[in-house]
């Protein structure tokens, strides 16, 4: 055992002399790298054990430091190896230096970064916003009002303080989308927050205050109406959101964009609809409503303001058709954004303004009527009086806007006065003592017209705009046009009548005086009958019906006829004797059959009219009025009888007047209320104008506007809508130039017959008549006393009379008179032969021509009564067996003292005695 020691003391011993050192120390050594941190805000911590990162070589315990190069990013604190991070107040990026020390004094450091999130950065201030009341979306966008200096992107809350005053929503990015409903203020505050939570806060003031359109359009709220009422009522009322008004388009903004109508047409084939008419001219007003970007309207009379085109920056549609009047403003140019322009009034005049060719965003322009295809299809009617000024203009509006070539006419000065109808050269003579309108054709105002009779200037008129009221502006329409430049007075309507019109460019005629041909007519003396067919009159109809005639001849007598050359004194003050129509009442007629039953035969009506006034000698029109609607009636062309219903006097008194049917085509001919007019069988083949229309312009001064060319003429089978308290039928027809000058001439020639009725001679009452289906026919003869009245010229036709051994007693040549309205071939007549010696003896009455022969003799039994009173009228013609004279049975004679006479066909001898 002692062994061992003894060998380690002999080592030991012999080492003694050398010194032994320990190993040195090696520094600690960074193992592992440390990742970079984040904190998600100032304040935010997180612990990072830095232990996995440092190791010793030596196995030295380990001692770490830390260190932040910016404390005001990221703090730092150890705790053994673990090390604390803290977001510093300002946040954003700093570097830590981690250091681990041994024992010895060796170490080691590592570096990594830390990012402290900061918060999202408010706008100092949002503006203040003003919205109009009623606005639905008033879009706010905030993009870029906050800021982040990490670059995160944001995501956006807002919140009113009130959502009954300020509703708000949220769209894409940072567009804060804010409504109006209720007048008031509320505040809105908008947060922004980043993806760790972090916000910012910002509130702006919302104010919403009363909405300028509506208080605009309320003020005017009773010059508009509803284009068509059955369809809409006019709801323009405060309680009523705007949003709801009939013909009215709001934006989001609550700003009206539309107004009257369809404002996104986009075509100008068939025009921009209106929903809304407006009674007068353009509000100046309209020009505040500033979002305004379509302005379709149905406009009443007057000119197109100057003032409003330079209001409205954001008209893309302007849509006028109705009764405007005048030039056409040269301050359209100024409505840069509009892309269509429809002015449909038919007096629009003077030139178009060339700063339309300026318009880079126009797409379609149609002046003077509802379309093109309304154009192309009535091309007399497309004619305005508006003209281009120059070339460039005119191969502007071919090429750009597709104007046919014949739309564009040049500019030279002219003018006319209307009194009913006139052509564009004045081939319509004027009536003396009946007022008449000036006319402008591309002449600008101001205008100076000068009127001169017989060499000496009698009348002045000045025209500083296009007026129209002649008649205090009543009773305006929808769907007419409007009046001319100015009424020359009554006194000024003379024969010998000159004008000059003279403006600033020019004069017409270009020398001399323009002679306006002026007619002098007799006043037209017109006896209106009472018709009556029932037997009796039970229910006393009529006394209101013959208290019906009585007021339209006392109309007509004051008012005269609107449509054919017999007028009265519709606009006062009228001088005695001026009237032109003298109407009067003759007592009711019974047109009856003893039987009870009605007579349908409407020639019947036409015969007892065509009697009574030969047996009465009657002068001047005669005219038997039935009652009942719609229109009819037969007349003879060119003569004096005829009879109507209350709708068709007009029309009737016109055949008398020696007119006759326009030609027409099924479906084509249609009133201006859209009815189609029935097709006429016979008609004049010379009427100049297509399809029964007019052809040239109407005028009707006494509700003054213009009447289009395509409108019915008075001799087609359109509905006038007349009625017997009205006698101024026309409302649905016209008359075209032809007619009127046609009726015209008919009335200075009946000026040089004799209007004095011959003395009573005892007569042969002859009458009868023919039509292609049965033929001639002869009524029962009768002797009486009336006045002589024999055929005005010879003709095919003969009347003979014989005894019974076939000697002829008279022979009369005639031609036979036309009715019109009647069937096919239809004519009539009623003569009055004075009795010679030896026509007791008659036998037999021939009548023959070209349609074949009928004739009366002692086999005729087909008896007629002629009933009058003791004036000598005729107060009815009863066809059929006789009844006594004082019988109830004819309920409008009771109570007269009547002579019968009754006819079989050869009058009787007791007859010839009488």
């Amino acid at each position: 055992m002692k062994f061992p020691l003894l060998l380690l003391s002999v080592f030991l011993a012999g080492c003694a002399d050398e010194t032994i050192m320990p190993p040195p120390n090696q520094p600690p050594v960074v193992s592992a790298a440390i990742p970079d941190q984040r904190l998600s805000g100032p304040g935010e911590a997180t612990t990072l054990d830095l232990s996995g990162h440092f190791n010793d070589p030596d196995g030295d315990a380990l001692a770490f430091t830390a260190a932040s190069s910016d404390t005001a990013a990221v703090m730092v604190s150890m705790a053994g190896s673990t090390v604390t991070l803290t977001g510093g107040g300002a946040g954003g990026a700093g570097r830590v230096t981690v250091t681990a020390r041994d024992p010895g004094g060796a170490e080691a450091a590592a570096m990594f970064g830390v990012v402290v999130n900061r918060p999202p950065v408010a706008p100092d201030s949002i503006p203040a916003q003003t919205l109009w009341h009623e606005a639905t979306r008033v879009d706010v966008d905030l993009t870029g009002a906050f800021s982040d200096a990490d670059g995160d992107a944001l995501t956006y809350t807002a919140a009113s303080s009130d959502t009954t005053i300020v509703p708000v929503a949220l769209h894409a990015a940072a567009v804060v989308s804010l409504g109006g409903p209720l007048q008031g203020e509320a505040t809105v505050m908008v947060t922004a927050r980043d993806p760790d939570g972090l916000e910012a806060q910002a509130s702006f003031p919302v104010a919403v205050v009363a909405n300028p359109d509506r208080t605009t359009l309320m003020a005017l709220a009773d010059s508009f109406f509803p284009v068509n009422p059955s369809w809409y009522e006019m709801n323009w009322q405060p309680g009523v959101p705007l949003t709801d008004w009939h013909g009215i388009d709001v934006n989001a903004a609550g700003r009206v964009s539309c107004l009257g109508g369809n404002c996104n047409w986009t075509s100008d084939e068939d025009g921009p609809l209106e929903q809304l008419g407006l009674v007068g001219s353009l509000p100046k007003d309209l020009g505040r409503l500033e979002a305004l970007q379509g302005l379709v309207l149905t406009v009443g009379v007057g000119p197109i303001p100057h003032q409003l085109w330079g209001a409205l920056p954001n008209l893309e549609t302007l849509g006028l058709h109705g009764w405007i009047t005048g030039s056409i403003p040269q301050q359209l140019e100024n409505l840069r954004a509009l892309k269509h322009l429809h002015l449909s009034g038919w007096h629009l005049s003077g030139p178009i303004p060339s700063g339309l060719q300026r318009l880079s965003d126009l797409e379609s322009l149609s002046i003077g009527t509802f379309s093109r295809r309304v154009r192309r299809s009535y091309p007399s009617g497309g004619e305005t009086d508006v003209c281009v000024a120059s070339d460039s203009l005119g191969r502007w509006l071919i090429d750009s806007m597709g104007w046919e070539p014949e739309w564009v006419r040049p500019c030279v000065g002219s003018a006319h006065l209307i009194q009913v109808v006139q052509t564009r050269n004045a081939t319509v003579p004027l009536v003396a003592e009946r007022p008449a309108a000036l006319r402008l054709f591309d002449i600008p105002p101001p205008v100076r017209a000068r009127f001169f009779l017989d060499g000496t200037e009698t009348h002045v008129v000045n025209v500083h705009e296009v007026a129209f009221d002649a008649a205090g502006g009543r009773e305006i329409a929808f769907g007419d046009t409007i009046a001319p430049a100015a009424i020359i007075p009554r006194s000024v309507v003379q024969p010998g009548l000159e004008m000059v019109v003279e403006w600033k460019q020019g004069r017409f005629p270009e020398e001399g005086r323009q002679r306006i041909e002026v007619a002098r007519l007799p006043r037209l003396e017109l006896t209106l009958i009472p018709l009556v067919f029932s037997n009796p009159d039970p229910d006393g109809r009529h006394e209101g019906f013959v208290n019906g005639v009585d007021r339209a001849a006392s109309g007509y007598s004051r008012s005269g006829f609107r449509l054919l050359p017999a007028h009265g004194c519709r606009i006062p003050p009228c001088s005695p004797g001026s009237y032109g129509v003298e109407a009067k009442t003759h007592p009711i007629i019974g047109v009856i059959e003893t039987t009870g039953r009605r007579v349908h035969d409407p020639g019947n009506f036409l015969s007892a009219v065509a009697v009574a006034r030969r047996l009465e000698g009657g002068t001047g029109y005669w005219m038997g009025i039935v009652e009942g609607g719609g229109s009819g009636g037969l007349a003879f062309v060119g003569g004096n009888v005829a009879w109507a219903t209350p709708g068709a006097i007009q029309h009737e008194l016109g055949h008398n007047l020696g007119l006759r049917h326009p030609p027409n085509s099924p479906g084509i001919v249609r009133n201006r209320r859209g009815l189609a007019c029935d097709v006429v069988t016979t008609f004049d083949s010379s009427y100049p104008h297509p399809n029964g229309q007019i052809g040239a312009w109407g005028y009707n001064l006494g509700y003054p506007r213009f009447v289009p060319p395509n409108t019915p003429d008075l001799m087609t089978y359109c509905d006038p809508f007349g009625s017997i308290s009205e006698p101024f039928p026309g409302y649905g027809v016209w008359i075209s130039d032809y007619h009127y000058k046609k009726a015209l001439s008919h009335r200075q020639r009946e000026s040089h017959r004799s209007t004095t009725a011959a003395s009573p001679v005892r007569s042969l009452l002859l009458w009868g008549g023919t039509d292609a289906k049965k033929g001639p026919h002869l009524e029962p003869a009768f002797v009486v006393d009336a006045p002589p009245s024999l055929p005005e010229q010879p003709g095919p036709w003969t009347i003979k009379g014989r005894d019974a051994s076939g000697q002829t007693l008279f022979s009369l040549l005639f031609t036979m008179p036309e009715i019109a309205d009647g069937d096919e071939g239809a004519g009539g007549f009623a003569y009055t032969l004075p009795v010679r010696p030896g026509w007791e003896t008659l036998a037999s009455i021939t009548l023959s021509g070209p349609d074949g022969t009928a004739t009366l003799d002692e086999s005729t039994d087909r008896p007629i009564s002629i009933w009058r009173d003791r004036d000598g009228k005729v107060r009815a013609i009863l066809h059929g067996n006789p009844v006594q004279a004082d019988s109830d049975s004819i309920g409008p004679l009771a109570g007269v003292a009547l002579d019968v006479m009754t006819s079989r066909g050869i009058p009787s001898a007791p007859a010839w005695r009488r």
